[in-house]
């Protein structure tokens, strides 16, 4: 466990911040779970969009948890390795939001309201 010596608020948050990001990722994992079980009888809801937001929430957590374990010096990974994990979780969360755009110019007009 690190152990904080200095006083200083922001070297403090900086340890606790990935722990209670992971927290409410957890909170958020749990809201889209609670999200796919929602029974698709008429098939008009267009859920995959939220897939890949989900996918990229996934890989958020992954990121988070080699912050904490790197901070725990438990495992030794370079600090760069983070963005490549950033810049997965961006794309597939652009991906989503593309989706849903094309999935949205693809319906008639008197179904967009």
């Amino acid at each position: 466990m690190v152990v904080c010596v200095s006083n200083d608020l922001s070297s403090a948050l900086s340890i606790v911040a990935p722990l209670y990001n992971l927290l409410f990722v957890f909170i958020t994992i749990l809201l889209f779970i609670f999200l796919f079980r929602v029974p698709n009888i008429t098939q008009k809801i267009f859920i995959l969009p939220w897939q890949f937001i989900f996918a990229s929430i996934l890989v958020y957590v992954v990121e988070q948890i080699m912050t904490v374990l790197r901070q725990e010096n438990i495992v030794i990974i370079p600090i760069h390795v983070n963005g490549f994990f950033e810049l997965i979780s961006i794309s597939l969360f652009l991906f989503g939001i593309f989706l849903q755009f094309e999935h949205v110019q693809s319906l008639p007009k008197r179904k967009r309201n």
